[in-house]
């Protein structure tokens, strides 16, 4: 309606801002309606233990540097091997996610994915299920974390980008009105 009224032009700073402001709040509050729908569902099924947004990142560290601390007393071609081995075990942090990947069903889901790739010895294949399920858990919280963050976002876009056109738009009328 606004596009008709303007007849798909916008002729002065004030018409376009207003409607790039009311684009704007449409899209976001469309967008975040849909993530509200979408990412708790995705966030349930994924959860493993309740953590504090300021515990997300130590526990991340945490995990990788305990992978550090696994490969440090190895050979350098032992530890290249359980390396490429456990990268490429692991998948992205949205595929666990998509797939409701709990972090109890990972070390399951590692193992069935090595028996595709070549064997290792029994030692070097613990390792590299155990550095992968660190590498796992750590994509997991990281996108937990993204999707958090997009899932708590969008209401203060929206209110602020809503009252602005109101507020373009309460300009506008006055305006027209007094013009």
């Amino acid at each position: 309606m606004v596009l008709f009224h303007s007849g798909f032009q916008a002729t002065s700073v004030l018409t376009a801002t207003l409607l790039g402001l009311l684009a704007t709040s449409t899209a976001v509050g469309l967008g975040g309606q849909l993530a509200s729908l979408l990412i708790p569902r995705l966030l349930a099924r994924t959860e493993d233990e309740a953590l504090l947004p300021e515990d997300v990142g130590p526990r991340i560290e945490a995990l990788l540097h305990s992978n550090e601390e696994f490969l440090a007393g190895l050979e350098a071609k032992v530890k290249e091997r359980v390396a490429r081995q456990a990268s490429r075990l692991v998948e992205g942090g949205t595929t666990y996610l998509r797939r409701g990947t709990s972090p109890q069903q990972l070390p399951k889901e590692l193992e069935k994915r090595a028996k595709k790739f070549s064997p290792l010895s029994e030692s070097e294949h613990a390792l590299s299920l155990r550095i992968a399920e660190n590498l796992a858990r750590a994509r997991l919280l990281r996108v937990r974390t993204a999707f958090e963050i997009i899932l708590t976002s969008w209401q203060p876009i929206h209110l602020v980008s809503s009252a602005m056109a109101i507020m373009l738009l309460m300009g506008h009328l006055m305006t027209v009105l007094l013009w």
